[in-house]
């Protein structure tokens, strides 16, 4: 029962990050998953990269960012091949938790969890 509530927990984890990396992917260009993985333009690169790091910065002024850049703290822009690679693994992350999610549904983790959750909640 234990590890199946680690596994519920990993998969959530898991699908949190590729829901924000997928809306972070939007936000920056404004194109669907797949067209993002057959590859971007050197602007949408650069906007992307900048996104990520206000995203792991939040409130980073303008400033700031062209600075960290000019440090080399962070690349000017990611390339095809980092953005991509890094798609692949969310995309793997997110088999392996609906995988593990579904088996923790079979074997019956999933409706006790719901339940106990259920339970634990006030009434109005």
């Amino acid at each position: 029962m234990a590890l199946d509530v680690i596994s519920v927990a990993g998969a959530a984890s898991a699908g949190f990050a590729t829901i924000k990396t997928v809306l972070t992917m939007r936000a920056a260009t404004g194109k669907s998953f797949m067209s993002v993985l057959k590859g971007l333009g050197r602007t949408e690169r650069k906007r992307l990269t900048e996104e990520i790091i206000r995203v792991n910065h939040p409130g980073i002024s303008n400033g700031a960012l062209k600075a960290m850049v000019r440090a080399n703290a962070y690349p000017k822009r990611y390339s095809n091949l980092q953005i991509t690679e890094s798609l692949k693994l969310q995309l793997k992350d997110a088999i392996g938790a609906t995988l593990s999610f579904t088996g923790s549904a079979t074997s019956g983790a999933v409706k006790s969890l719901a339940i106990g959750v259920y339970e634990g909640t006030p009434d109005k």
